[in-house]
């Protein structure tokens, strides 16, 4: 099974420097786990890296005083919004995002994409043709598509990033 059986289409991104508020307010909105970050250059933007709901919640993190517990992303912007509303606009999705951006063609195989977020310590791998990003695919995606991943991630070296213990 390749990758462009299970990916995600179409991924959603942001440019690097809008602030974080408006890349968070997309993913809930679109409900999606992440966003691939743009800088413009040239004839047009190249990826630079990639914001996740856990790249939001490590910049709430950073500024809780409480033990409080994490919830959802959207549960954390109507958090920040009443602790520190300034905070989401004025930090940049550049400086939280992950980056550099681990990506895969579309006719990676599924096995080999275990193997890459296992090797990198990552759950979201962009899809790329042409220098295009086309897709996006997580976990979720992969043990959707192809039950047995769990098996095959530990098969292949570990539990793999948030395979479970199903």
């Amino acid at each position: 099974m390749r990758v462009r059986e299970i990916m995600s289409e179409q991924p959603v991104s942001v440019d690097e420097d809008e602030p974080v508020r408006t890349a968070a307010e997309t993913m809930v909105d679109e409900h999606i786990g992440c966003v691939v970050v743009t800088r413009q250059g040239g004839a047009r933007p190249y990826k630079v890296g990639i914001l996740t709901k856990s790249d939001v919640l490590e910049l709430e993190c950073e500024h809780r005083t409480d033990a409080e517990e994490r919830s959802t992303l959207g549960l954390v912007l109507d958090r920040l919004r009443s602790s520190n509303p300034s905070l989401l606009d004025e930090v940049t999705v550049g400086e939280v995002m992950s980056s550099p951006l681990v990506t895969v063609s579309p006719k990676t195989s599924v096995e080999e994409v275990i193997q890459r977020m296992q090797a990198e310590g990552v759950r979201h791998v962009v899809v790329t043709e042409k220098l295009q990003a086309v897709g996006i695919v997580t976990p979720t995606d992969v043990m959707e598509h192809h039950p047995e991943a769990i098996e095959l991630a530990r098969r292949l070296g570990g539990r793999g990033p948030d395979w479970g213990d199903q």
